[in-house]
């Protein structure tokens, strides 16, 4: 059960990474978007692109942890031999 689980975790970091990446390019492209509407210049500020860049930033860092655990144990996994 404890393996099973275990491959479980990469494949999830990998769903909700990619579920994050998605969500916070559209939240962050509104917000950067939307953010010069009611500034007095009509630029946004830096804050925004800082927050945007955390927003994609960190399911991009699960998603490729998650990938590398997955490839890592793809490439150690013992070989079966199949007995004929």
């Amino acid at each position: 059960m404890l393996t099973v689980l275990i491959r479980f975790i990469p494949l999830l970091m990998q769903i909700f990474g990619i579920a994050g990446i998605i969500y916070g390019f559209l939240y962050s492209g509104s917000m950067i978007l939307g953010s010069g509407i009611g500034s007095p210049t009509g630029k946004p500020s830096d804050d925004h692109y800082v927050t945007a860049a955390w927003m994609i930033g960190v399911p991009v860092l699960i998603f490729l942890i998650g990938w590398l655990w997955m490839v890592i144990g793809f490439l150690t996994a013992p070989k079966r031999r199949v007995e004929k």
